[in-house]
This record gives structure tokens, C-alpha cells and sequence, in this order.
């Protein structure tokens, strides 16, 4: 996929789904695309942004400014910065649900988009609402099957999540519909994650469980790229760090370079000691 200033977005983009606002709306634009890739077909994922501009209708400042980085092979990248610096816009863009003012961006493969809230019209069970996921994988006007069934339960139980299956998501939890929308990402197998604070709301055990899911992930040979508050996330799993400020680009190199006290205090605007702290064994 490529995204260039001033041209429409590609039909039919899957990651649309997520900014629905109906429960029909969501299904017919996900029918409207499939594939036939399987995770054996899964080959260097890349993310390209070259000299990137977009500015929100009616804002006064750009939300992004000649943003310029590469992504690529299988890793994790942590986007980090403050409110407002630009890092959801870059996850936006990459997933095709805004288009550049200027420049362009080059997405190897259509990718699978945790956005940070999502509306959600109707009362799905979860297994209905994970099976969504899915449809890149069904051809057009078909319905899921019960390898499709399979997959989905087989996320869920990896997120300790299955015996929410039949449960409406309107009656789950903040941090259980977290997880539930974690696992439509898994089963949708792009190779590329997009991740908009993937442990929001999340407590410290269900946060390792997604380290380790993304840590399994990665060695499939998928690229993440997610958007976090959490430093100690961050650092736990990140293979390199993407830093904004202001819609520009402030650092992007590998964790050991960007997680410095200096880096951290310049890009929140407040001084930032390295101290140790509690941590889950696993870490």
C-alpha cells in the first residue's frame, strides 16, 4: 500500500472498521476486503514515511511536520512522546485512515489496527465481535467457518480470555474488552501490528501477557509498531524507540539510545531519573 499527499485513500481499507459507528457499517466495510495471504506467506514487513506532513482540518498546527522514518523485518518499535505530539496521527496514517498533506508513506502489507477507543454500536458476543477480524480471510459474501471459530478461540485462549467467548462485550470490563480487542488483532495474522496503548487499563499481569504475545509475535516474523505511555513497557519490549514531539521526529534508534534521562527530560519537559522500581518477576 502506498499513501501519497492529495490522493484518495485505497478502497475498501479494512482498517476503516475501526472508526465505525454502527455495527452494519463495520460489517459491509469489512466484507469489502479479503485476502489470501496465510502467515506462511508472511516476508519482510516494512513501514516507509518520507517527509510526511499532515495538519487536522480547522487546527492551527500541524499534527505532523517532514516526518521522515523507516520501519522494518521483524521487530518492535514503542512510539513514544507526549499528548497531542503526533504519535496516534503516525499510527493513522500507517493505517491508512488519514492521508498525508505531503510526502508519502509505503505499507509492505494491509495492516491489523488496535485503535486507542473505538465506538461500538451493537451487542456482540466476543466471539462475533473477534470473528470481524477475520474476514480479511473470507471471500466476499461468504461467512466464517468453523476454522475461522477455531482461530478465534485459539486467541482468546491465549489471551486466558476464553471463557468470556459468549459474553456481550457491552457487559466486559475496560480491561477485558482490551484484551478481547487484542485477540481481533491476532486473528486478522497481517504482518504488521499497529498498536495504539495496547496496555491500556490493562493490570501489571495482563500487561506481561501481551509482552509475551508480542514477544511471540515478533519471532513470527511480524513488525509491531506501538504507541505507549509506559516506559517500562516500552523498554521491556522494544527494539527500538520512535520519539515525537510536536508532530517531529525527535529520535529514532535502538532503545539503549533513545531511553536516556536527557532524551526522556527533553521530551516530556520534565526531569526523568532512571530509579529501580517494582517489577513483575518476569521481567
Amino acid at each position: 500500500m502506498r499513501y501519497r499527499g492529495k490522493e484518495p485513500l485505497p478502497s475498501g481499507d479494512t482498517a476503516r472498521y475501526y472508526n465505525c459507528t454502527t455495527g452494519l457499517y463495520c460489517i459491509c466495510n469489512l466484507v469489502g476486503y479479503h485476502s489470501n495471504k496465510s502467515r506462511a506467506s508472511l516476508t519482510m514487513p516494512s513501514i516507509d514515511c518520507r517527509t510526511v506532513a499532515y495538519t487536522y482540518p480547522h487546527a492551527r498546527k500541524p499534527a505532523l511536520m517532514d516526518f521522515s522514518v523507516s520501519c522494518s523485518g521483524a521487530s518492535v518499535y514503542a512510539v513514544l512522546g507526549p499528548n497531542g505530539g503526533g504519535k496516534s496521527t503516525f499510527l493513522q496514517m500507517c493505517a491508512g485512515l488519514l492521508k498525508p498533506d505531503s510526502g508519502t508513506i509505503e505499507v509492505s502489507e494491509r495492516p491489523a489496527f488496535l485503535p486507542q477507543q473505538e465506538r461500538i454500536a451493537f451487542a456482540f458476543s466476543v466471539l462475533e465481535y473477534v470473528l470481524f477480524g477475520r474476514a480479511p480471510h473470507i471471500p466476499f459474501l461468504h461467512v466464517p467457518t468453523s476454522s475461522d471459530e477455531e482461530r478465534v478461540l485459539s486467541a482468546l485462549s491465549a489471551l486466558g480470555i476464553e471463557h468470556l467467548a459468549k459474553k456481550r462485550i457491552t457487559e466486559l470490563s475496560g480491561g477485558e474488552l482490551q484484551l478481547v480487542r487484542f485477540a481481533r488483532i491476532l486473528v486478522q495474522e497481517s504482518s504488521i501490528y499497529l498498536l495504539d496503548e495496547p496496555t491500556d487499563m490493562l493490570d501489571p499481569a495482563h500487561s506481561v501477557q501481551i509482552a509475551k504475545l508480542l514477544a511471540r509475535e515478533k519471532e513470527q516474523g511480524r513488525l509491531i509498531l506501538m504507541a505507549t505511555h509506559d516506559l517500562m513497557f516500552a523498554q521491556e519490549c522494544a527494539d527500538y524507540i520512535i520519539m515525537i514531539k510536536n508532530g517531529i521526529l525527535q529520535c529514532c534508534s535502538n532503545s539503549g539510545a533513545c531511553l536516556t534521562e536527557d532524551r526522556l527530560s527533553l521530551l516530556f519537559d520534565v526531569p526523568m531519573k532512571q530509579r529501580s522500581t517494582f517489577l513483575p518477576a518476569v521481567f
